[in-house]
């Protein structure tokens, strides 16, 4: 509850561990967390398997990070695949679903969805 309370209102807490919003019990997750919160921010929640970027733009400065949610491995466990909207997210409108999650170290609003 004491990092929820430190998120602004209207603002985004980004839970990025591997199928944490997976199937039902995601959703579930989701609306709990929502009503801790009082309906005043939004919650994401990766469906499958998380891997973090560092993202670089000329002139190769870091200024952000990807953090991945759209992979899951193939049936021998030695690769990744593209798994679409990955990502679950909640606030007061509802449950709704995306690809990516950006955090923005420089410039842009600090959580950017990807859909």
């Amino acid at each position: 509850m004491q990092l929820i309370d430190k998120v602004q209102d209207k603002g985004t807490f980004v839970l990025g561990s591997c199928n944490l919003g997976k199937g039902e019990a995601g959703k579930h997750f989701a609306d709990e967390l929502e009503s801790l919160s009082g309906n005043r921010i939004t919650f994401l929640l990766n469906r499958a398997l998380n891997r973090n970027d560092q993202i670089y733009k000329p002139p190769y400065q870091q200024y952000g990070y990807q953090i991945g949610g759209s992979e899951s491995f193939n049936n021998n466990n030695s690769s990744y695949r593209y798994f679409r909207n990955s990502w679950l997210g909640i606030n007061q409108n509802g449950l709704f679903y995306f690809n990516n999650v950006w955090i923005n170290r420089d410039s842009g609003d600090p959580v950017e969805i990807v859909k």
